[in-house]
């Protein structure tokens, strides 16, 4: 369902994009999230990039809300299959710092002084992975301006195909073009990280299913899940939860009752502890399961729970042998021919 309902129309705009403003971009900005720095890759976007043959800068952004112990891996790993690429960045688009890095690389790509026209460029990417926001923030840091890019919590915000200058000297505009998704994601937990972290509309994944599989990714991180027990208030243990009743409030805190282990058996489980625990209740007692499961998500996604790194990133002897392997499996279907 989330391949057929959400993505059908990025055909059409993935075409104009590549018959309209990549074509005549100079250069190219491809924005991926830090905190799925494989999952939001979309080949589609890379087989784009690499057949216009034009210069191209990788962004990982969001680094505010990712684990930076994965920083150089990713880099690494990144320059390792995009040898092409002339720079890989780790931003987080409100560090200024990090945005005159931007510039600085963005600049490698300008024309000499002597031009009065301005060195265009594209900026592409998955939805909701800041694009427009990051656009802003140069815009903010170069020039001082006001934002200009229109951006959202939600994917699908970018209409426009508008170009919006971002330095005066050199002078450098970019194109803000809109979030799109590759046509067949090739897993469900490919899905998943994409959903969670805002690139897919949460009623496509379902929330509750979102807050499942979120939770089994805390499960194999126990910082993080020892960092969200502590904000969202998952007792430590049972007598402690226990050790609070009052035998007037047994029917409205039920809640209480469960021990850590059961609070976290799943997606379920969890969104109806919380939805009881902050009184998101329908009539009849009943939990508003998806309104607890959207705040829930909404607390993950601001970052509330720690910054987290929701890929595993191969090492490189991994690589070399998922390239030699690759490389073998197109031997064979060339001898098969």
């Amino acid at each position: 369902p989330i391949h057929n309902t959400y993505v059908g129309h990025m055909r059409r705009t993935m075409e104009q994009m590549r018959k309209e403003h990549v074509k005549r971009a100079h250069f190219l900005v491809e924005v991926r999230d830090a905190r799925i720095p494989l999952a939001s890759i979309n080949p589609e976007l890379e087989a784009m990039c690499r057949e216009r043959n034009k210069p191209r800068i990788i962004v990982f952004n969001k680094a505010d809300l990712a684990d930076s112990s994965f920083e150089k891996a990713t880099i690494e790993y990144t320059r390792n299959l995009n040898p092409d690429v002339e720079h890989v960045l780790w931003i987080h688009a409100r560090n200024r710092q990090h945005i005159r890095q931007l510039v600085s690389a963005l600049s490698s790509f300008a024309h000499d002084t002597f031009h009065t026209a301005a060195t265009v460029g594209a900026v592409v990417g998955i939805p909701n992975c800041g694009k427009s926001t990051l656009i802003n923030a140069l815009r903010s840091v170069s020039m001082r301006a006001k934002a200009s890019a229109k951006t959202g919590a939600v994917p699908g915000i970018t209409r426009s195909l508008a170009p919006f200058l971002v330095n005066q000297s050199p002078k450098i505009a970019i194109w803000d073009t809109p979030g799109v998704l590759m046509p067949h994601l090739p897993d469900l937990e490919t899905a998943m990280r994409l959903s969670i972290t805002g690139a897919i509309p949460d009623h496509l994944a379902g929330e509750v299913e979102q807050v499942d599989f979120l939770l089994w990714c805390l499960k194999h991180r126990p910082y993080s899940l020892a960092r969200f027990k502590k904000h969202v208030g998952v007792p430590e243990d049972s007598s402690s939860s226990n050790s609070s009743r009052s035998s007037t409030d047994n029917d409205l805190h039920d809640y209480e009752a469960n021990t850590p282990e059961n609070i976290l058996e799943s997606g379920d489980s969890l969104v109806d502890w919380f939805g009881r625990k902050n009184r998101m209740l329908q009539k009849g007692g009943v939990v508003h399961t998806q309104a607890a499961a959207r705040r829930l998500l909404k607390i993950f996604r601001a970052g509330q729970f720690g910054p987290i790194c929701l890929d595993s990133i191969p090492s490189l002897q991994d690589q070399q042998q998922q390239q030699e392997d690759a490389q073998l499996q197109q031997d064979l279907e060339r001898d098969a021919l």
